[in-house]
């Protein structure tokens, strides 16, 4: 009886754009010299 909350295309824009958050964040510390190492299972 479940039933998804979301679509798989609504679930998919909403990793894309946390991702997009994520990049962006990353880019600005870098471009002030921060480097961070970047995981890929946050």
């Amino acid at each position: 009886g479940w039933v998804p909350e979301i679509s798989v295309q609504q679930m998919c824009e909403e990793m894309v754009a946390a991702d997009l958050v994520a990049a962006k964040r990353h880019a600005l510390l870098a471009a002030h010299g921060v480097g961070i190492p970047v995981s890929l299972e946050d």
